[in-house]
Order: C-alpha cells, then sequence, then structure tokens
C-alpha cells in the first residue's frame, strides 16, 4: 500500500520528545535467549530484508515549528553489541537516527524501542517477525522446509512477513479513532508516595529479572479471586507499603501520602485496533496507607474490584478523552514547540509519572509457533528508565515460565528483594539474574 512520507505522533507518543534524556531515555526493550549463539550477519540480512515492512518504525524525528513529526527514513538498523545496562540514551531527535535498535551478545537478541513510535505489543510483534525472517534468511523459497515454515508463520497473525503489505490500520492513532468529544475528563489524582534512594551513575541502569513457574503462579492468584496482574500488583503495593512505614516510621499517617501502582493497559483487548503504535492506557490502584496497614488479601480485594472497575469501556473512553483533547487544545496546537516541549515536561513532571509510586506492565503471555519455540529458550521485557520512580517492573511470561523485570535507576535494591522474597514466602521458586556482580 501507499503510505506516508511523514507522519504525526500518536497521542501518546507527543509527551517523550520532550522528556528524553541521559537518564530517561524513554526505551523500553524485549529480550529474546535463544538455544543457540545469534548469527549476525544472519540477523543484519533478515533486518534488511524485513525493516521495510515496518514503515511507521522506519522513521526519524523532525523537529517542525509546532510539533515533533516522524519522518521516513531510508536506513536500517546494523545489529550492535549489547550492554551491560541495557535501555541507554540514544539521540533519536537527530535527523537519521532510527527510534529503535537491535543488540546482539552471544545467545541473546534484544530489540530496544522508544515509547515515541511504539508500545510493548507492537515491539513484540516486530520481535516475533525479525525471529521469523531470521529463521528463513538462508532456506531457498522454494525449498519444502521453507514453505512449511513459510505457511507456518503466516498462520499467526503477530508474525508479520516480510512480503506482506502493511495495512491501512497499523498506521492509524488508535487514540483518535477512539476520541469522544463528548466524554467528560477524569478527576486530577492525589500526590502519592515516591521510592527514596541514590541515583546510579548516568548511562547505569540495574536490571534484575526473577524466573518462575507460570502455572504456580497462576494458582497463587486464583487462591486470592484474583487475575496474575490484579495479584502481582497487590504483592507490589505490599513491598511499597513496607518501603513506606520503615522511612515514614517518625512521621503521623495523616501525614503520608498514598501509594499508588502504574498498571499500562493494551487497549486492543478492549477496544478494537490493529495499530501499531502506542495504544495504551495507564491505570492507577491507590492504596491510602493514612488509614492503616493492609494485609495482603485487603490489598488484593481493593485491587481486584479497582481494576474491574476501570476496565470497563467508558472509563477508558473518559481517559482518552483527557488525553485526547490536551492535544487539540488550540493554545496548544499553535503554541511554537520550544514553547511545547516547556509545557510537556511540566506536565509529565505534574501530572505524569510523578502521580505514582511504582510500576507494572504486564505484557502477558508470548505465543510462538511451534518452529520459532524451537530456537527461542526464554524472553524478557525490560521496562523504560524513569528518573520520578527510579525503579520499574516489567512482566513476560512463555513456555510456562512468568520472567518478573526489574529495571532501577537507584542504587537500593529494598523494592526488588521485597517482592521477590514475598512471592517466595508463598512457597514460588525463584531464579534471579541481573547485570549486577554475584549473579545468582
Amino acid at each position: 500500500m501507499e503510505h506516508p512520507e511523514w507522519y504525526r505522533l500518536d497521542n501518546t507518543a507527543n509527551l517523550y520528545p520532550s522528556v528524553i534524556s541521559h537518564r530517561n531515555t524513554t526505551l523500553f526493550r524485549i529480550s529474546v535467549h535463544l538455544h543457540k549463539p545469534v548469527h549476525v550477519d544472519r540477523l543484519t540480512r533478515a533486518l534488511k530484508q524485513l525493516v521495510p515492512r515496518f514503515p511507521y518504525y522506519q522513521v526519524h524525528l523532525r523537529k517542525g515549528a509546532f510539533w515533533y513529526t516522524l519522518e521516513e527514513n531510508p536506513r536500517i538498523p546494523l545489529p550492535v553489541i549489547d550492554s551491560k545496562s541495557p535501555c541507554r540514551y540514544m539521540p533519536i531527535k537527530q535527523r537519521g537516527v532510527l527510534p529503535f535498535r537491535v543488540r546482539v551478545f552471544s545467545h541473546t537478541l534484544a530489540v530496544e524501542f522508544s515509547h515515541a513510535v511504539t508500545d510493548g505489543t507492537g515491539a513484540l510483534i516486530f520481535t516475533k517477525s525479525l525471529l521469523a525472517a531470521y529463521s528463513l534468511i538462508d532456506l531457498s523459497p522454494a525449498s519444502s522446509v521453507y514453505k512449511t515454515l513459510y505457511n507456518e508463520y503466516s498462520e499467526d497473525p503477530e508474525i508479520f512477513l516480510f512480503d506482506t503489505p502493511p495495512q491501512a490500520e497499523e498506521f492509524k492513532d488508535a487514540f483518535l479513532t477512539h476520541f469522544d468529544p463528548t466524554i467528560p475528563t477524569p478527576d486530577q489524582e492525589k500526590k502519592v508516595f515516591h521510592l527514596p534512594g541514590r541515583k546510579l551513575p548516568i548511562g547505569h541502569y540495574r536490571v534484575i529479572t526473577g524466573d518462575m513457574p507460570l502455572k504456580e503462579v497462576i494458582s497463587l492468584a486464583k487462591s486470592h479471586n484474583s487475575s496474575l496482574t490484579e495479584f502481582l500488583t497487590a504483592v507490589y503495593f505490599d513491598a511499597l507499603q513496607e518501603i513506606q512505614e520503615i522511612v515514614k516510621a517518625d512521621k503521623v499517617r495523616g501525614r503520608w501520602n498514598p501509594v499508588s501502582v502504574m498498571v499500562p493497559v493494551n487497549l486492543r483487548n478492549i477496544l478494537p485496533s490493529r495499530s501499531m503504535r502506542n495504544f495504551f492506557l495507564i491505570l492507577n490502584p491507590l492504596l491510602d496507607t493514612r488509614l492503616g496497614h493492609y494485609d495482603l488479601d485487603e490489598i488484593v480485594h481493593k485491587v481486584h474490584h479497582f481494576m474491574q472497575t476501570q476496565l470497563d469501556h467508558r472509563h477508558l473512553k473518559q481517559q482518552i478523552s483527557r488525553n485526547v483533547k490536551g492535544v487539540i487544545n488550540p493554545l496548544l496546537r499553535i503554541s511554537p514547540l520550544l514553547l511545547k516541549n516547556i509545557g510537556l515536561k511540566m506536565i509529565y513532571r505534574d501530572f505524569g509519572e510523578s502521580r505514582f509510586s511504582g510500576s507494572l506492565s504486564n505484557l502477558g503471555m508470548a505465543v510462538f509457533p511451534p518452529s520459532l519455540e524451537k530456537i527461542v529458550r526464554t524472553l524478557e521485557f525490560v521496562p523504560p528508565p524513569s528518573t520520578v520512580l527510579g525503579v520499574k517492573c516489567g512482566a513476560l511470561s512463555y513456555r510456562g515460565h512468568l520472567r518478573l523485570t526489574f529495571g532501577s535507576l537507584l542504587e537500593e535494591t529494598a523494592l526488588e528483594r521485597l517482592v521477590f522474597s514475598k512471592l517466595r514466602s508463598y512457597g514460588i521458586p525463584i531464579h534471579i539474574s541481573g547485570n549486577w556482580k554475584g549473579e545468582e
């Protein structure tokens, strides 16, 4: 299909170029660990073949008078050697720099995307498609093996083969599709507790991953009458509550701030869309710890009912209304980009991640065709760094394993240790790994 030479950033993405820094890189990561070492030449040829299938990612940021836009970029990303600290700064506001990169080391293939172009769902689809292209690249199209694999991959709706044209809906800003100007915006949230701690040096991003049996965690969640995401969020709350009780021990509870966890939700599961750009919203379950201590069962109960209420499509459209109205405001639209950058940074500081104490993003279950399962050992999702929250958590399930990954800009590891120790106290076996000395 014909596609435009430039695109507007989607409603969520408009914020990210203004807040990019050497710490707040906006990059998140899908890591794939293969059974065999990655063949760099094969991967390079697979990228050359596949990337044009994703024209909405083969772009660079263009600075306009009023907005940043995404402009067509003919470059193909070459695989680069992986870094001990993932999601490190990339100058994506420079002309010619693609908003994603592919990293390789030994058995690991990782794709790091800026939120300026897509979310976790889009990145996972690209990663699966890249693995499919990688497995086919050295086979003759006339061979029976190629045809068998091609047919297998073509049946997976989350694999885009290189010779299939992109569909018009993949380019769309789905927020505008589902925007209803008659719906009022939601009320402003309260100030919340934030993790204390010293920042790691610039360029350092500590990653700690806990690998655990998915079936056992789901069984534990069901025993608490909750979903997997609800239960993990409750454990996260419990850990944050414990930290708050330690650091605020000398203060009267009435002067505490509540605890809130950012829970991104993939809207494609609720509002029909095949957009390959950002299409998620943030839910913000809140625990008012000023009222006293909550045990885990009470937290699970509160989180479950909050999530069930907030996932109603009417409430989600209310959030979409707030977000879109902010961008289409006539005064904002005619403001020069320099003023917009200042305003967007203030919005991010006062109304963005500052409304949360932590973040838990569950990408759900990654399902691969049998032929790709034979080459892929494990997967993990590394959330983007946050100078406001300090620590974020990403979850991704694959082949019976749940991998819970914390990305941190803080020297302290109290939150990570508490979450894993609480899960272990319920009998969940966890193998911990990470990019620090003394890996278990």
